[in-house]
């Protein structure tokens, strides 16, 4: 009985023993993850900056393994055609502006809360040079009374329309209820001109404050359809 008991008690020793050293290997184990991990070099095809709920702020990621911009459940467009780069997300999971790049050019762009981009930084290639066309910044604000859905799928009607006249009208007449604003462009256009370029509501150059190919500054001021109405110098 005696002997029973003492292999009993060597045996419960042994066990104690086995969970200590189990328990101060995963306590340690637990403390080595909240350090910092440094890293010479690292490849990886996409990383997430996620809140601790799990939600996506922010993605970083390959061509292939860049989401899906997001707004108002609409699906912007595909970003194997743009990626790869980076996206960022509003407090509601939507795309809010971000960075992508490729052969066509690159674009950093801040969106305005279920609206398109507000402010964008924007380089645009030539399809078969790959020399620079366009690079600039633009000042883009949206509407306020339309989120870009219903701009989205009322223009996606419109576009449907088999006459091409009417389906021009209805455009520019839904395009009028729009509270949208002015448009600015600062930089380089495909002129090779280089200034301020002003922009209506319908997207039609209203003013251009600019240096051209050679190298002369010009002011123009132009009526609805482009025409130049007033330049300086004269």
């Amino acid at each position: 009985m005696r002997v029973n008991l003492i292999r009993q008690i060597n045996i419960l020793k042994v066990a104690v023993l086995i969970l200590v050293v189990l328990n101060t290997f995963i306590l340690l184990e637990f403390l080595d993850k909240k350090k910092k991990e440094k890293f010479e070099e690292i490849d990886v095809e996409r990383i997430n900056v996620v809140e601790k709920s799990g939600k996506i702020d922010i993605v970083f990621a390959n061509k292939s393994s860049l989401p899906s911009p997001v707004t108002n459940g609409r699906v912007l467009y595909d970003p194997k055609d743009r990626g790869p780069g980076i996206l960022i997300f509003n407090d509601d999971g939507e795309e809010s502006g971000g960075y992508v790049f490729g052969n066509w050019g690159s674009h950093f762009s801040m969106d305005q809360y279920k609206q398109d981009q507000v402010l964008y930084m924007q380089v645009i290639n030539d399809e078969e040079t790959k020399k620079t066309a366009t690079a600039g910044y633009w000042v883009a604000p949206q509407s306020d009374k339309y989120t870009s859905d219903v701009i989205d799928r009322m223009l996606d009607s419109i576009n449907a329309i088999p006459d091409k006249q009417r389906s021009e009208q209805a455009k520019n007449k839904f395009l009028e209820t729009i509270d949208s604003h002015n448009k600015v462009f600062v930089g380089k256009n495909r002129h090779d001109e280089t200034g301020l370029f002003l922009f209506d509501k319908k997207t039609n150059p209203r003013l251009r404050a600019y240096v051209d190919t050679t190298g002369k500054a010009k002011i123009d001021y132009l009526d609805e359809t482009g025409k130049v109405i007033y330049s300086l110098p004269n």
